[in-house]
């Protein structure tokens, strides 16, 4: 045998031998149990972190239902499959709770939508739509209007269940904190529902057919009840803070009220200074006829009337304290103002010793 030869079965004997010990180490690895990562993940559930503060498992996949656990930032889940569209993931915590954990709050080392798609029980009833009084005191009625009787005057930020409303969706049925069901005002509801969503509710029991009349409270210091809808109209009487009044209408705007005092006396105030609970839009528009004449009357012991705006101009008479007069119209720099006198005679006097039921920038200048 030559020696290129066994330099050849040399190098093959190393090679034998270099193969008997690979063949030695896989059968000794497998015999001890030892699995490579890949066979590993293969037999096992995959698991995956939370990656928020506090997760909520519920019964099934979405908000609608009930919770059943959270989990902590950092919690261990295994991962057992998904909804249809991925979003929702069904799990097994450390302490073999099974729910389902929105999926976008995990941090999972496969791809949600790898895993099986696990069906459900159907969707729960969703919670009844709620709101809160937005106004002081808020009356709750037998049905959806104000000829209806009130139930019971309930504060601001009182919540209700929302059941239903009416067809226009100005009232809204609801169930009162203590389980009693009425009609409420829409308009002094707050709340994040579509009113157009609920249900239109039908009402048995027809309005009353005396409804309690509206009231309202005087919130100013002092305030004027005029004989129409407006400061140019004649003051007939001022009343105190706290004066209760009886609502019977509104001018057009709903910025004016018609009222009636305790002692009967009916007369216009302005809507800015009267607190109420009841909607004003719900009174009857009360017309007011034309605005009255402007007027005025004497507010100093004496009062020289002239014939033309200013002092040069000789006085042809006088009037007294509390003289009423018609106005006329005004000097072009609103000192004089040229007035009718009850017996008829028309002259000029100073605007600053009259008291006027207008404002003088209302009245039309008058060239001397």
């Amino acid at each position: 045998m030559g020696r290129q030869q066994m330099k050849v079965w040399r190098l093959a004997g190393i090679f034998f031998v270099l193969s008997l010990m690979v063949l030695g180490s896989v059968h000794s690895a497998q015999a001890s149990g030892v699995r490579t990562k890949s066979a590993s993940y293969l037999n096992a559930d995959a698991t995956a972190s939370v990656r928020s503060y506090g997760l909520n498992v519920r019964a099934g996949p979405g908000v609608g239902y009930e919770r059943v656990a959270v989990l902590a930032r950092g919690n261990e889940v295994t991962l057992l499959g998904r909804n249809a569209n991925a979003t929702w993931a069904y799990i097994e915590t450390s302490r073999g709770v099974k729910g389902w954990v929105s999926a976008p709050y995990l941090n999972s080392p496969v791809a949600i939508s790898s895993l099986p798609v696990v069906g459900v029980t159907p969707t729960p009833s969703p919670s009844p739509a709620t709101g809160v009084i937005n106004t002081y005191a808020l009356n709750v009625r037998n049905g959806p209007g104000a000829g209806y009787a009130v139930q019971i005057a309930l504060p601001r930020n009182t919540q209700l269940a929302l059941l239903g409303r009416n067809a226009a969706g100005t009232w809204l049925q609801v169930r009162r904190p203590g389980g009693a069901i009425g009609w409420v005002d829409a308009s002094y509801i707050h709340t994040t529902a579509n009113i157009s969503n609920l249900p239109v509710a039908g009402v048995s029991d027809p309005p009353d057919p005396d409804p309690a009349p509206a009231t309202g409270i005087i919130s100013s210091y002092a305030l004027n009840v005029r004989s129409g809808p407006g400061v140019s109209f004649r003051v007939l009487t001022a009343q105190p803070r706290d004066t209760q009044l009886t609502l019977l209408g509104r001018n057009a705007a709903g910025s004016w009220l018609r009222v009636r005092l305790p002692g009967g006396l009916e007369g216009w105030a302005s809507a800015y200074y009267i607190s109420t609970s009841a909607n004003i839009w719900n009174l009857p528009v009360v017309g007011a006829g034309p605005a009255p004449a402007a007027s005025g009357h004497v507010a100093t012991g004496a009062l020289n009337v002239r014939n033309g705006p200013g002092v040069a101009y000789g006085a042809f008479t006088a009037i007294t304290w509390g003289t009423q007069v018609d106005l006329l119209g005004r000097a072009a720099d609103s000192l004089w103002v040229r007035v009718r006198l009850p017996g008829g005679q028309i002259g000029w006097v100073n605007s600053a010793y009259l008291r006027m039921n207008v404002t003088l920038d209302s009245l039309p200048v008058i060239n001397q």
